[in-house]
């Protein structure tokens, strides 16, 4: 639910417990990009803390995670993506789910499920226009009337503005 913006990164961290278990735990399970892969690009690939799990690489917009987990242990799959730049990203929405193998991940994440996260991003475009035109020539006297204007309309996350505009000249 955290926003983010470019250049951030982010750790995902996938916990697969078998605390309460008395033999082990088979897991067969997927992770899908799809929703990450438009804005952000996998900067540390996906590994598991011990030998137990066996990780894929990252293909097709998802990666696999076989294995099992020992009776009162857990065992984590840990990788890093960072946010592209502007202009470059998708849809300015992260969602990252871990499903079964087989099953489409969701259209959105419930508030409440544990193993789906959204991050949203916002995409701030500034632009500064004046009247009379930008080149148009000017005499002592005239009016010129500026306009600044903060567009974060291709944004999902609300967008901070700390901008100065220098007058000097």
């Amino acid at each position: 639910g955290t926003a983010v913006k470019a250049g951030d990164t982010l750790t995902y961290t996938i916990t697969f417990a078998n605390t309460k278990g008395t033999a082990p735990a088979a897991v067969d399970s997927v992770d899908s990009l799809a929703g990450i892969l438009d804005d952000a690009d996998v900067t540390t690939a996906p590994s598991a803390s011990t030998d137990d799990l066996t990780v894929s690489g990252v293909a097709n917009e998802r990666f696999t995670v076989t294995g099992s987990v020992p009776a009162g242990g857990s065992v984590t799959v840990t990788y890093t993506v960072t946010v592209k730049p502007d202009g470059e990203r998708g849809d300015n929405t992260m969602r990252n789910v871990v499903l079964p193998p087989g099953v489409d991940p969701p259209a959105e994440c419930d508030d409440d499920d544990p193993v789906c996260t959204t991050n949203t991003i916002p995409e701030l475009v500034i632009a500064k226009s004046v009247d009379p035109a930008d080149g148009t020539a000017v005499a002592a006297g005239d009016e010129l009337t500026y306009t600044v204007t903060f567009d974060n309309s291709k944004g999902t996350a609300p967008a901070s503005v700390d901008e100065t505009d220098a007058l000097a000249g």
